[in-house]
């Protein structure tokens, strides 16, 4: 009858331990399961051994085939897209997750990723995870670590990992604040301070029909009807949150001018966008700005569109 055995030995965060045991076939197979500076003792130690020992016995357990941490998210990229009903905003912040994963994970091998890995890597982004070499926010930060975890579940459900490596990582705290709603004298008085005119129609836009930001930014001509006084909302972040939504007048007499300033107004063009490329605006330029209003009428409190 196999026993197997448990190997201990100092690590540079304190005692690791390795159980020892043989597959199926045969092999002898060595394997980290955690560390004292994960929580991990030897009884779970035990446990984990005892574990993979019943698995041999009633599954034939045996050991799969390396395989690298970038090819098996790739792999989970594109199952969720065929199982899962992502809007194409949802698919873009997935893929752009994956990328930053690959980029520290993606040459490592699936079942080496431990939770020290995962612990050191949320506070890396923080600091320079970002396109630019800045570090992310908290919110993209978390974002990333989820879509990891998801992928490291998948391996364990695939029976690839005996356990994630992720699950109760330490994750970046998120900013302490609840959003509110401006009040319609605040509104009328950030409208006013808000200097810029396609800023101002934008700004009426979120205020009068409530679009997030990002469907606000992915809206083209052919998405407003002026004649019918309807906006379709085409891009979102979710299947559910395409609609049409009636456009009152102050706010249609509003978009009428700005398609008349404007220089991009063929059906495919942005309704806000670059002024001068006709590019999608950046949200960072519409925060800015609404930021700097509420600055001016003296309204402190954290707004988000």
């Amino acid at each position: 009858m196999q026993k197997g055995s448990i190997i201990e030995y100092p690590g540079k965060r304190g005692k690791v331990f390795r159980i020892q045991f043989r597959d199926a076939s045969g092999k002898q197979i060595q394997e980290t399961v955690g560390s004292e500076a994960d929580g991990f003792t030897r009884d779970k130690a035990e446990e984990e051994l005892a574990d993979r020992i019943l698995k041999v016995r009633k599954k034939g357990y045996r050991r799969p085939k390396p395989i690298l941490f970038g090819e098996y998210a790739d792999r989970w990229l594109e199952a969720g897209q065929v199982s899962n009903d992502w809007s194409d905003g949802t698919l873009r912040a997935y893929k752009l997750a994956v990328r930053r994963l690959n980029d520290e994970f993606g040459t490592m091998r699936l079942s080496d990723i431990r939770r020290p890995h995962v612990n050191e890597f949320g506070p890396e982004l923080m600091k320079h995870g970002g396109e630019d070499g800045q570090g992310l926010s908290a919110r993209s930060t978390t974002l990333t670590l989820t879509v990891l975890h998801s992928i490291l579940q998948m391996a364990v459900d695939e029976e690839l990992l005996d356990s994630n490596p992720a699950h109760q990582a330490r994750r970046p705290r998120l900013p302490d604040y609840q959003p509110r709603a401006l009040t319609p004298e605040e509104t009328k008085a950030v409208y006013g301070a808000i200097k810029d005119p396609q800023v101002k129609t934008a700004f009426l836009t979120i205020a009068l029909l409530g679009p997030r930001l990002s469907e606000l930014l992915n809206l083209r001509w052919r998405d407003v009807s002026l004649s019918e006084s309807r906006l379709r909302i085409v891009v979102s972040k979710t299947r559910e949150g395409e609609r049409s939504i009636a456009i009152p007048d102050v706010l249609k007499s509003e978009l009428e001018s700005h398609f008349q300033r404007t220089y991009y107004k063929d059906d495919s063009n942005y309704v806000f966008c670059h002024p001068d490329s006709g590019a999608k605006w950046h949200p960072r330029f519409f925060r800015t700005a609404i930021k700097t209003a509420l600055t001016e009428v003296g309204i402190q409190d954290h707004f988000r569109p």
